[in-house]
């Protein structure tokens, strides 16, 4: 399920925040790389979308390492869906590939779109 909310980015333009809510238990996998890709190419920062994931099902810990799996396997493809404003807030320099899209900036990004409730 995914809910879009609509606020007063820090550059005072309006910014669509995009939620999407899983009930995943430990022993399930993230599959939907296209909803991924759809919220990367869509987000003009960071804070502009966020994985919401069930407490009763995982601990933050477990939901960050099951997203950081994730955008390990799927590395390339999310990497070439990011807009500049991602790629800067992970500190990407022009000109990087997706080679360049490390454990230290997935960590970045995981830390920044999950949540757990």
């Amino acid at each position: 399920m995914d809910l879009e909310t609509e606020t007063i980015g820090a550059n005072g333009l309006p910014q669509k925040n995009r939620y999407e809510f899983k009930i995943y238990g430990k022993n399930t996998e993230l599959t939907q790389v296209g909803q991924l890709i759809g919220y990367v190419r869509g987000a003009d920062n960071l804070q502009s979308f966020k994985y919401v994931f069930d407490g009763s099902k995982l601990n933050e810990s477990q939901a960050k390492a099951k997203m950081k799996t994730f955008l390990m396997r799927n590395k390339a493809a999310v990497f070439e869906a990011m807009t500049d404003g991602v790629k800067g807030e992970l500190g990407f320099l022009p000109g990087a590939e997706a080679s360049d899209f490390s454990n230290s900036k997935i960590e970045l990004m995981v830390n920044a779109i999950v949540e757990v409730f």
